[in-house]
């Protein structure tokens, strides 16, 4: 008796599930809404910003400002205004390297490179246990402790 009342409340249902509404895909519901008109484009105001009077957030204090370089041009750092980052060793090579105002730079095999991996003339360096010297063409060295770990 139970299979049979199961059986009929199944036919039921579908048979009259589904009624007379047609199916109608999404591509073609978006096609039949009317079109819509364009939304105004808002413009902004321009704001230009006051604030280049102030000092620079991103400089040491006592840093100066430099001014922007063509790109093949080398920037030469101011020993005076580096400070030493960290010293890494790789084998028996050692790097060191040397934050400045202008750009980051790096000591490898006693020479000094930029960030673009361009050698940077006039300053050659040596890396000792206690200390980096840099040697300048001028005939001044200026030394820098390493940092400890």
């Amino acid at each position: 008796m139970r299979l049979y009342a199961f059986t009929v409340t199944v036919a039921v249902f579908i048979l009259s599930g589904c009624g007379s509404q047609e199916y109608v895909p999404p591509s073609r519901r978006q096609r039949e809404r009317e079109p819509q008109a364009p939304e105004e484009i808002k413009h902004m105001t321009d704001y230009s910003y006051g604030g280049n009077i102030y000092r620079d957030p991103f400089l040491r204090p006592g840093a100066r400002r430099v001014r922007a370089r063509p790109d093949d041009e080398i920037p030469i750092p101011d020993p005076e205004q580096l400070a030493v980052r960290g010293v890494f060793t790789s084998g028996s090579d050692k790097y060191v390297l040397l934050s400045g105002t202008v750009d980051e730079y790096l000591i490898r095999n006693g020479r000094i490179y930029d960030s673009r991996e361009r050698e940077v003339p006039g300053i050659a360096a040596a890396v000792r246990e206690e200390s980096i010297l840099l040697f300048t063409d001028n005939d001044t060295v200026y030394e820098f402790p390493v940092p400890e770990e």
